[in-house]
């Protein structure tokens, strides 16, 4: 009799604990329709009356500190997503949580220790491309941009698809004056993202970068040659730059190049880097001679070179541009498919 009665008090215990269970998941999965709807304070309520039922609930803790974080209620998000980092230290499915507590501290001007969350959360995910990318942001705005680029480099090799991180390098790069790598990752950045104002900006400095050391005036052209200072710096493009320089002065200037349109005069232009690319590709080390310089190399020889040139002058919102692109949906798809299963 008395193990009848505790068989039906645990069955009983076993049906109430999984009816509370599936209450909570109900409850949140609502709140994150609220939070996705923008309605952040609706979402909090429900995180918190599934935090009522079990107040060390992981995932209840983690989403309710995103929606604090987005409803600008940085303080309380800090204290939430400590919260959920303390039920959950090791637990990589949460490591979400160091992200929004990082980024609270930063809107909380408390950089440092911003740096110290992305830390702690690198211990426990160490290839999670979005604290290497937060740490970048936080040290670009502490204006340690050595520190910056290589988080950047960090969160884009976790996740080559990962744009913000390479729209960070293009940037620093060129800030650093170095030519080639910023000429690279532009260019890469715009197959990843060829549209919107990112893009636009990207694309006006792969045209910037294209055109440096070269000053035409009439018939004249002037070549200023690269100081090749980079040979201390790590990925030493120094040769590859003199070369471009002074090969790409001739593009646009022969008879065979009047009836070219600005695409096909790129891609004489690109041809060249490449060419310069591939004498070095196998014997430099460094970031962009390791990566870059290698996916390029290999896109030329894979034969997608027209159709990546197309892709990529996409902001230049011309017409011409937009008709090869839709005559050529099949060339574009096999470039398209070609980078995604590339491997790095």
């Amino acid at each position: 009799m008395r193990n009848f009665i505790f068989l039906c008090f645990a069955l009983c215990l076993g049906f109430s604990t999984l009816g509370q269970s599936q209450q909570i998941d109900q409850l949140i999965e609502d709140a994150i329709k609220k939070h996705d709807a923008g309605d952040y304070e609706a979402a909090i309520k429900l995180y918190d009356d599934a935090l009522k039922l079990e107040p060390k609930n992981t995932r209840a803790l983690a989403e309710k500190g995103f929606s604090l974080y987005r409803a600008g209620d940085f303080k309380a998000c800090v204290k939430t997503c400590e919260s959920a980092i303390k039920t959950a230290p090791k637990n990589s499915r949460y490591i979400m949580s160091y992200v929004t507590l990082g980024n609270a501290l930063d809107a909380l001007q408390e950089p440092q220790q911003s740096l110290k969350v992305y830390n702690r959360g690198l211990k426990v995910a160490p290839d999670f491309y979005l604290l290497h990318f937060n740490k970048s942001i936080t040290y670009f705005g502490l204006k340690e941009y050595a520190k910056s680029l290589e988080s950047a480099e960090l969160g884009s090799q976790y996740n080559r698809s990962h744009a913000s991180s390479v729209n960070v390098m293009a940037t620093l790069l060129n800030g650093e004056n170095r030519r080639i790598p910023a000429l690279l990752t532009t260019m890469y950045f715009l197959v990843l993202e060829p549209s919107g104002d990112r893009a636009n900006g990207n694309f006006d400095l792969m045209k910037e970068l294209l055109g440096a050391n070269v000053e035409k005036k009439g018939n004249q052209i002037n070549i200023t040659i690269p100081s090749g200072d980079e040979s201390s710096k790590r990925d030493d493009f120094s040769s590859v730059d003199l070369i471009f320089s002074l090969t790409i002065a001739t593009i646009g200037t022969k008879k065979e190049d009047k009836d070219k349109n600005e695409v096909e005069l790129f891609q004489d232009r690109i041809s060249l880097l490449i060419a310069s690319l591939t004498t070095n590709v196998d014997k430099k080390k460094g970031y962009y001679w390791e990566s870059l310089a290698p996916y390029f190399v290999a896109l030329e020889n894979a034969g997608h070179l027209r159709a990546f040139c197309y892709w990529v002058n996409q902001p230049a919102n011309k017409t011409y541009i937009a008709d090869w692109l839709k005559e050529n949906e099949q060339k574009v798809a096999t470039f398209r498919e070609w980078h995604e299963a590339y491997e790095w």
